[in-house]
């Protein structure tokens, strides 16, 4: 009986903790404020929101490889992309352009289809004087269907503003 009652509990706390684990819901929410925070200009605070999202993805991403669920995996590794894009700009916006630089590796690691992050890193790459890694990536994010005129725009301004 007691036997019973203690696999139920265990069980039961085994549940519980892989619900916690894959709650993804709660990073997609925390990515999304991040988002509008950049949106609105609110660099520290998107910066905070977003450091939170990125922590759960991961914790979910592990989570997920390890239960087998390789599918579900890569949609977090999507949605850890998007957030890595968005903290980069804010960092880019607060003068951060190395921490900016590793968000957007990381992105292109995590999505290497994935047009923004090969913009956005354009841009940080320019910041840092780094003109032909920039191009490569203006290369790179056309290839993927990217509208560049825009993006060679801003990089011809801050090339100016050197």
């Amino acid at each position: 009986m007691i036997t019973t009652k203690l696999l139920w509990l265990v069980a039961l706390l085994s549940l519980t903790f892989a619900l916690m684990a894959c709650g993804g819901e709660d990073a997609s929410d925390r990515a999304a404020e991040g988002a509008a925070l950049v949106e609105q200009g609110r660099w520290q605070e998107a910066i905070v929101e977003l450091d939170l999202a990125i922590d759960q993805y991961i914790t979910n991403i592990g989570y997920q490889k390890t239960t087998g669920r390789h599918a579900a995996s890569k949609v977090i590794e999507f949605e850890e992309a998007e957030a890595l894009v968005d903290r980069s700009t804010a960092h880019m916006e607060l003068g951060q352009s190395q921490l900016a630089l590793k968000d957007l590796d990381k992105a292109v690691k995590l999505r290497p289809d994935y047009a923004p992050a090969y913009a956005n890193r354009a841009l940080v790459q320019t910041r840092l004087g780094k003109d032909a890694e920039a191009e490569q990536d203006v290369s790179q994010a056309a290839s993927l269907g990217y509208d560049v005129t825009g993006l060679q725009r801003r990089i011809d301004n801050l090339k100016a503003a050197r």
